[in-house]
């Protein structure tokens, strides 16, 4: 019991927020002064052999101003 709590540790703090869509833009605003950074990593696999697989990297930062911004 104790390998498991410790190898599922690692995962509840790799959530980043409460996101309900994956691939869409929410309204909500964060609030302000906070700040938040997200990581993407996107691996393509391509089967072709004259071609690589592609990696794409995504940085997204945001932070807060104001509640009507």
């Amino acid at each position: 019991m104790r390998k498991f709590v410790l190898s599922i540790l690692p995962m509840l703090s790799a959530f980043g927020g409460a996101r309900h869509f994956t691939y869409l833009y929410e309204a909500p605003t964060s609030a302000p002064g906070s700040i938040e950074l997200e990581n993407w990593v996107t691996w393509q696999r391509i089967n072709d052999p004259e071609r690589a697989d592609q990696i794409d990297f995504r940085h997204e930062l945001e932070f807060g101003v104001t509640d009507k911004f």
